[in-house]
C-alpha cells in the first residue's frame, strides 16, 4: 500500500512515517515497476506499536531497542515507570511554583528566575527539555518551511560564493597535463614516479573528497536526529560545493584536453557569480510560490521556471565570457535538480506543515549533490502526472 493509504489507516503524518523510515524502525520494499516505496501489513502494525508506544512516553531510542531485540518490554516499561516518578516530582515543583504566582498576584513584567526558588537540577532538566522541543517539535505553516528552506539554501550558496571568490582559482588549479599523458609520462620516467603521482592527485582530489565528505553526511544523516549535528552536515556539504564544482571542470579538462576546452575555462569568479545566480534563482522561487499557491502543485510549473531560467543564464554567460557549454551544463543541473528538489519537499510536508527537524533535513538533502540520486530516489517517475 501506499504511503497516503498508511496516513489514513493508522493516523500517523507522513513526515512523521518517513522520520521513523530513516530511524530504521520501518524498511518498506520498492516498487519495481515505479520505484516507489510499498507498506506491508506488518509495517502497518509496527506502525501502530511505535503510535501506542510513543503515546506512553517511551523515547525512540527505545523503540529502536525494542524493535533490535536488545530490551525487552518489561525493562522499558520498568524505565518508564521510574521515568514517571521523577515527572511527578517536577510537576508538583511546577505546581507550586505556578500556584505561588497566582497567590502572590505576580504580574507579567515581574517574572524572572527567582521565583523558580533553589530546585535547581529539577529546572535544569526542563530547561534543557524545552529547548529541544521548541527547535525540534515548532510545527511550521507551508509559507514558514518554505522560508526556511529559502534562507538556508540562499546562505548555503553564499558561502559558496564567498568561498569560489576566495579560493576558486585554487581549487580550479590545472597541471596543463590530460589523464592520459601523465600516466604515459610515469612509465617513461620511473624515477619521478612520486612527483608524477603527486600531480596526477592534484588532477582529482577536490571532486574525491567532495564526493567522500558528501557521501559521509549523507549517511550521517540517518544515524541522528540532532538539529545541530545536522546543522553541522548543512554547513559540510554547503563548504564542498565549489571543490566539487571544481573537481568536475578539471576531469573534463583532462580528459578533453583540446584547444576548445582550455579556451573555456572558468575562474573562481565566474564560479562565485554562478552562486549569486543560484542565490536569486532560490529567492524567485520563494518569492513565486507566495504568490501563487499553485506553483508547488505540479511538477510542469517548476520545471518550466528552471529551463526558463537556466536558458538565460547561458546566454547571458556565453555573451559575457564565451562559457557556453559549461554555463549551460551547470545551470540545467542546478535549477532543474533545485527546483525538482524543492518540490518534494512541499509535497512530502503535512497539510498542516512540518516541523524545524523536517525543514533542515529537507534543506541538508536538497544541499548535498553527492546524495541527489538517493534524495529523488522512487520520485523521477509520473511526477507530472500524479502532482
Amino acid at each position: 500500500m501506499k504511503i497516503k493509504e498508511v496516513e489514513q489507516r493508522v493516523g500517523i503524518t507522513r513526515a512523521n512515517i518517513r522520520y521513523y523510515e530513516e530511524e530504521g524502525l520501518l524498511n518498506p520494499v520498492r516498487n519495481r515497476e515505479n520505484n516507489y516505496r510499498e507498506y506491508s501489513e506488518e509495517d502497518v502494525k509496527n506502525l501502530e506499536r511505535i503510535k501506542v508506544l510513543r503515546a506512553l512516553g517511551i523515547p525512540i531510542s527505545d523503540v529502536k531497542m525494542l524493535n533490535a531485540g536488545a530490551l525487552s518490554l518489561d525493562e522499558v516499561m520498568e524505565k518508564r515507570l521510574e521515568r514517571i516518578s521523577e515527572e511527578e516530582k517536577n510537576l508538583r515543583e511546577i505546581e507550586k511554583v505556578c500556584r505561588t504566582i497566582r497567590q502572590l498576584d505576580i504580574s507579567f513584567e515581574e517574572v524572572d528566575e527567582q521565583i523558580l526558588g533553589e530546585e535547581k537540577d529539577i529546572w535544569e532538566e526542563q530547561f534543557e527539555k524545552i529547548w529541544k522541543e521548541d527547535i525540534t517539535k515548532e510545527i511550521l505553516t507551508l509559507g514558514q518551511l518554505n522560508k526556511n528552506l529559502t534562507w538556508m539554501l540562499v546562505w548555503g550558496y553564499f558561502m559558496n560564493a564567498v568561498s569560489a571568490l576566495l579560493l576558486g582559482d585554487f581549487f580550479l588549479r590545472y597541471e596543463g597535463m590530460s589523464w592520459s599523458k601523465r600516466i604515459a609520462v610515469v612509465k617513461s620516467n620511473p624515477g619521478e614516479i612520486l612527483n608524477r603521482q603527486t600531480l596526477f592527485f592534484d588532477q582529482w582530489k577536490w571532486l574525491i573528497l567532495a564526493v567522500i565528505v558528501c557521501l559521509i553526511c549523507y549517511i550521517g544523516m540517518y544515524f541522528t536526529a540532532n538539529v545541530k549535528a545536522l546543522t553541522v552536515f548543512f554547513h559540510l556539504e554547503a563548504l564542498v560545493l565549489t571543490p566539487f564544482i571544481a573537481g568536475i571542470s578539471l576531469a573534463v579538462r583532462s580528459v578533453f584536453s583540446t584547444e576548445k576546452v582550455k579556451n573555456q575555462t572558468i575562474s573562481g569568479m565566474h564560479l562565485a557569480i554562478f552562486w549569486l545566480a543560484m542565490m536569486l534563482y532560490v529567492l524567485l522561487i520563494f518569492l513565486l510560490s507566495g504568490k501563487k499557491q499553485e506553483f508547488f502543485s505540479k511538477a510542469r510549473y517548476v520545471l518550466g521556471m528552471a529551463v526558463v531560467y537556466a536558458i538565460i543564464l547561458t546566454v547571458l554567460a556565453g555573451i559575457l565570457s564565451d562559457l557556453w557549454i559549461p554555463a549551460a551544463v551547470m545551470s540545467f543541473i542546478f535549477t532543474i535538480y533545485i527546483g525538482l528538489s524543492w518540490f518534494h519537499v512541499i509535497g512530502d510536508a503535512p497539510k498542516s506543515g512540518g516541523s524545524r527537524y523536517y525543514a533542515i533535513v529537507s534543506a541538508t538533502k536538497m544541499m548535498n549533490i553527492a546524495g541527489a540520486a538517493f534524495t529523488m530516489q522512487g520520485k523521477s517517475r509520473g511526477t507530472t502526472i500524479l502532482r
